[in-house]
C-alpha cells in the first residue's frame, strides 16, 4: 500500500509584484488552508497562471499559490471551473495605507489575444486529486470516523453552490459505494432507494448553501441629492462583511469598474453604483 502526503505547499512561485499591469489567464484549482510562510500561517489559492503580455509574456506557473486576499476574492467563484479567468494584475490602495493585488477587468482586445493564445497553446490543468479512504473490513456499512470521511472536491463544492446536485455529490457516491450488498443488508429499504437516503454528510443541498456569501448582503445606501453626500450604510447583519465608503471612493479614483470594486472592498454593487453617481467627495 502506498500513502499520499497531504498537500500544503504549492508548485511554481508567482509574485504579483513582478507582473504588475500584465494580462494573465488564471485557472483556480483549489484552496489551501493554514499554509506556513516565512511571515506566518495564511490561506492560499492554488492556481495555474499564464502571462500573456508585458515583460513576463509567455511565463507559465503551475499549481502556484496566490496569497493576496484581493486575488482570492476575484477568483473564489471560479474554483473548479474549466474556463480560465482573464484580467490584469493591478495594485489597489485601501484605507489606512494598505494595498492589495487585484485582477482588473479585460478589454475586447485582451479577450481576442487570450483566445488566440489558447487556440495555439491549449491548457488542460490536471484535476485536483482527492483520495478516498480504504474500505473497512467486516461491516463495510459502519459509519466511518469523522476524520476518515471523504471530502468534497472544490469542483463539487462549486457545483453544489450553483444548485447542480448531479455534480455536487462526492466522488465516493458517484463511484456507487452505496450499491446494495450481495447479502441484502438493506432488505428493509425500498427497492429503488433515492439518492437522498444517503447519510446527511453526502446529501446535496436542496437549493442554496445554508449560509449565503457575504456579498449577497446589500444594505440600502442613501444619497443626499442636495449635497451629494453618501449616508453611512445600515449595519450589516451578523456575519456580513464590513466595507468602507472611503475604500470604494479610493477605488473609483483609480478608475476601477463597479464589479472589481465590489469584489475588492466587499461593498454591494448597488452601493458602489450609488457612490459613483454621487461624484467625488
Amino acid at each position: 500500500m502506498t500513502f499520499n502526503r497531504p498537500q500544503t505547499g504549492g508548485g511554481d512561485v508567482f509574485k504579483p509584484a513582478e507582473h504588475a499591469n500584465e494580462l494573465v489567464l488564471v485557472w483556480p484549482r483549489d484552496m489551501r488552508y493554514n499554509v506556513t510562510t516565512p511571515t506566518g500561517v495564511s490561506d492560499a489559492m492554488a492556481c495555474d497562471v499564464v502571462v500573456l503580455d508585458g515583460p513576463g509574456a509567455g511565463a507559465k506557473f503551475v499549481n502556484t499559490l496566490l496569497f493576496s486576499a484581493g486575488l482570492r476574492n476575484n477568483l473564489q467563484s471560479y474554483l473548479g471551473d474549466a474556463n480560465p479567468a482573464l484580467g490584469r494584475i493591478i495594485n489597489v490602495q485601501l484605507a489606512g495605507g494598505k494595498t492589495t493585488w487585484n485582477l482588473a477587468d479585460f478589454t475586447d482586445q485582451d479577450a481576442a489575444n487570450a483566445s488566440a493564445y489558447l487556440q495555439a497553446f491549449p491548457h488542460n490543468p490536471a484535476p485536483v486529486q482527492q483520495h478516498q479512504p480504504a474500505p473497512q473490513q467486516g461491516n463495510q456499512w459502519a459509519p466511518a470516523p469523522e476524520a476518515a470521511r471523504p471530502q468534497q472536491t472544490q469542483e463539487q463544492a462549486v457545483a453544489a453552490f450553483r444548485g447542480d446536485p448531479a455534480l455536487a455529490a462526492p466522488a465516493a457516491v458517484q463511484a456507487n459505494t452505496w450499491a446494495e450488498p450481495a447479502a441484502n443488508q438493506w432488505a428493509q429499504a425500498p427497492a429503488a432507494q433515492p439518492a437522498a437516503a444517503a447519510p446527511p454528510a453526502w446529501a446535496a443541498p436542496a437549493a442554496a448553501p445554508a449560509a449565503a456569501p457575504p456579498a449577497q448582503y446589500q444594505p440600502p445606501v442613501a444619497v443626499n441629492q442636495g449635497t451629494g453626500e453618501v449616508a453611512a450604510p445600515q449595519a450589516a447583519p451578523a456575519g456580513a462583511a464590513a466595507w468602507s465608503a472611503v475604500d470604494v471612493q479610493n477605488c473609483l479614483r483609480q478608475g476601477l469598474d463597479d464589479a472589481t470594486i465590489a469584489a475588492t472592498t466587499g461593498a454591494p454593487i448597488q452601493a458602489v453604483a450609488a457612490i459613483r453617481a454621487a461624484g467625488p467627495q
